[in-house]
């Protein structure tokens, strides 16, 4: 059983994260910080919000301190995830932005940004400011990306400039590819001069068709049109080729293809400006995964996704690029669905699956098996998006993603070998869309600190 911890008597700053209660000294804990290369048992001090000090000893040597002894644990910067889907606003039977953030401090995250494929879309500057108003009521950070397209109809080009000042973190019509190249070289262009990042959902329309599930013996076994590797190779293509041509910022969202991630490497090596994510669920599961079935059902819906699970690899190519740099991040594209919607023929069940909840310890699975480093995997969720998106001066906030002295205190705390299960009374998402639900994960989340402040405490004996 886990709770939301909101400290008493606190208030609000000006943009909405909580004013952080006067001091803590996090104590004894395995301190890692990708930034500075920072591996080590120490202490953190925290005052008014940030981090004042870094040393071993600190608990003694501070009186009048709040203590949270982290013997045994490890003290991380505060998760970061570049795509989430909180539904909200038209669709709070999923989601809403409080129960987003609810189950994001769970996972350990504290800076979130959600996808602007809502009901109505985030496709004017209006909506960028309302949303962000409300979003500013939450415990976490959370930031807004706006459409490319208004409606997200792919024809008419949003005004960039409008969207930016608005607040919008960066461009998408995230589940829909923008086809038209020539508005999409403008957008390319407009975004260039405002350092915005043009974040797209790469799988061309002309190439998926009615495609369900990754083509090949899976989708033959059960008999499924399929939805091939080209679909994403041929859309991130021209992806690269607009930032070549621009100079612009392309962030390839969610990788899923090997195929895929050999473009980018190359493009990197280029000089290209790219960018790419994938999610917890294409590093460790396959189309395999559809097998196993759910209720009554010949196939397990809950691991319908876009773009689909694949092969062994191409797991095995996103390991292989998160581990020499060619991913910058791991993002979960957490998409809440109600079991209803999602229990049903394949052909009807929405894509998608939540992950904010399950990402640490699905990522803890290939730290387990060798695969990468914890560092490395503490990276990735942490400093890997904050530089791929340059989030620090982007949002002016110092040591965002990292545990730099005089920086933010964003911090969580994890007990690598706690174990939990998932489950409807575990998870703080209003959706269980899980191919995980009833399992038992490795790696648990004991504590997430926003700006100073505990915002997420696991119960005694979780």
């Amino acid at each position: 059983m886990y709770t939301i911890v909101l400290s008493e008597n606190i208030e609000r700053d000006i943009v909405g994260n909580l004013q952080a209660p006067k001091s803590i000294v996090i104590k004894g804990g395995r301190v890692i910080d990708p930034l500075t290369s920072r591996d080590e048992i120490t202490d953190i001090y925290i005052v008014n919000g940030e981090i004042k000090a870094i040393d071993v000893g600190l608990a003694q040597q501070i009186p009048d301190v709040e203590i949270i002894d982290a013997t045994g644990l490890v003290v991380v910067p505060g998760f970061i995830d570049l795509h989430v889907h909180f539904r909200d606003p038209g669709q709070l039977h999923k989601e809403s932005i409080s129960s987003g953030a609810a189950a994001a401090v769970a996972g350990g995250f504290t800076t979130v940004v959600q996808m602007p494929n809502t009901e109505p879309p985030f496709d004017s500057p209006e909506r960028i400011h309302e949303v962000n108003k409300r979003a500013e009521q939450e415990s976490i950070r959370i930031l807004t990306t706006g459409t490319i397209t208004k409606g997200r109809h792919g024809v008419e080009a949003v005004n960039v400039r409008d969207m930016a000042e608005a607040g919008a973190i960066a461009l998408t019509d995230d589940g829909d590819f923008v086809v038209d190249t020539e508005l999409m070289k403008k957008v390319f262009e407009h975004a260039k001069s405002l350092d915005l990042p043009i974040s797209q959902h790469c799988e061309m329309p002309s190439l998926v068709l009615n495609g369900l599930v990754n083509t090949g013996d899976i989708s033959a076994r059960l008999g499924i049109a399929g939805r091939s590797n080209d679909s994403e190779i041929y859309a991130v293509e021209r992806e690269i080729q607009l930032a070549m041509e621009t100079n612009g910022h392309s962030h390839i969202q969610h990788v899923s293809a090997a195929g895929t991630i050999e473009l980018i490497r190359k493009a990197k090596a280029q000089g290209v400006n790219v960018t790419a994510e994938v999610t917890p669920h294409h590093l460790n599961l396959t189309d395999h995964a559809l097998l196993s079935g759910r209720g009554n059902l010949p196939y397990d819906t809950f691991a319908k996704c876009n773009p689909p699970l694949r092969t062994d690899l191409d797991v095995a190519a996103c390991i292989e690029g998160l581990a020499d740099g060619t991913i910058d991040a791991i993002a979960t594209d957490h998409a809440p669905h109600t079991v209803k919607e999602k229990q049903t023929d394949i052909h009807s069940a929405p894509p998608g699956l939540i992950g904010l909840e399950t990402a640490f310890s699905l990522g803890l699975k290939l730290v387990d098996n060798h695969l990468i480093d914890l560092p490395l995997l503490i990276k990735v969720f942490t400093q890997g998006p904050v530089q791929a998106w340059n989030l620090s001066n982007r949002v002016n906030i110092k040591g965002l993603g990292s545990l730099e002295v005089g920086g933010i205190a964003d911090i969580t705390i994890i007990n690598l070998d706690s174990v939990w299960d998932v489950n409807q009374g575990t998870i703080h998402s209003l959706g269980v869309n899980t191919p995980y639900l009833d399992d038992i994960l490795k790696g648990s989340i004991m504590m997430t600190i926003a700006a100073g402040c505990k915002v997420y405490e696991a119960d005694d004996g979780s």
